[in-house]
Formats: structure tokens, sequence, C-alpha cells
């Protein structure tokens, strides 16, 4: 059985991520996003299958915040 995903983990993967597309925009391959919040890829990949699931993952933090 798959174990869950840390959220708070996700979290603040989710909001590193989105600074560092911001810096160096979307076309940023997943090896180099993943190295840049310091993770690796498989464990990058496993919180977000896609760029997509990034961006969503903070903005739904940034709406529930306000």
């Amino acid at each position: 059985m798959p174990r869950a995903p840390d959220n708070e983990k996700r979290l603040a993967l989710a909001l590193k991520s989105v600074e560092v597309l911001e810096r160096e925009g979307l076309a940023i391959p997943t090896e180099r996003l993943a190295t840049a919040v310091g993770v690796k890829r498989p464990t990058f990949l496993y919180y977000f299958p896609t760029q997509a699931h990034v961006i969503e993952a903070a903005l739904v933090a940034l709406f529930t915040e306000q």
C-alpha cells in the first residue's frame, strides 16, 4: 500500500517551485526544477506529476490562506 503524501512538504515544495518557475520560466525541465527546490526528480514527481499540479497546489494554498 503506498504511503500518503506529506501535505506540509507538498505545500512547501509547491511554494518553492512557483518561485523557481517565476524566475526560470515554465519551460524549465522537471529535473532542474526538482534540483532547484532541493529534492530528486522521483520525489518531485511523486508530489507533482506535472507542472500544472505545482501551480494548482500553490494557488489552492494562497486562496485558502486568504
